[in-house]
């Protein structure tokens, strides 16, 4: 019975790290999807003036903000398919023409919000003013920064991160 003990510990400590291990692979596939998804969904929607709007719509509808916290967003100009966004726009800072970022709070906002006027959240990089040169590719890149919160607590939490970039439809041809 004691050595049961001893042995159950251990062995309830592999299992519940195999299921807390499995959960985060989960959540890190969640968040690498729904960038990409919403990367490919302000490529399409382009210089719509509510692109931005519909990037943190898709992120809502992918379900990411349920396999993990979303702390913050970064839409951002991206000078080729490979770039991430600057350090100011990872640190969650808007740059003017390089990156817009958006609060978890912020998904939440009707598309109104979002109309490029100075005050108005994607005034930094203006979504009318994407893909205006038909002759050369124009990049729009989706960060999300978000934190995974285990059922258990063994890893603590863990910071997730994810990039996608893709060619704005109606920029060099496409």
């Amino acid at each position: 019975m004691v050595e049961f003990a001893l042995v159950s510990v251990v062995l309830f400590t592999i299992i519940f790290g195999l299921i807390e291990g499995g959960l985060l692979v989960r959540a890190r596939n969640a968040v690498a999807s729904a960038a990409d998804d919403a990367a490919r969904r302000g490529a399409i929607a382009g210089d719509d003036a509510s692109a931005d709007w519909q990037i943190l719509q898709q992120l809502r509808v992918r379900g990411a903000l349920t396999s993990s916290r979303i702390n913050y967003v970064v839409v951002y100009r991206a000078p080729d398919s490979t770039s991430t966004p600057t350090a100011t726009c990872l640190a969650g800072t808007p740059v003017p023409g390089i990156c817009n970022v958006y609060e978890r709070a912020e998904f939440e906002l009707p598309p109104e919000a979002f109309s490029c006027l100075d005050a108005n959240l994607d005034a930094n990089w203006c979504p009318a003013t994407r893909a205006q040169d038909s002759t050369a590719f124009e990049y729009i890149g989706v960060f999300v920064n978000s934190t995974h919160s285990g059922l258990t607590g063994i890893f603590g939490d863990v910071g997730l991160e994810s990039v996608s970039v893709l060619p704005i439809e109606g920029s060099g041809g496409i």
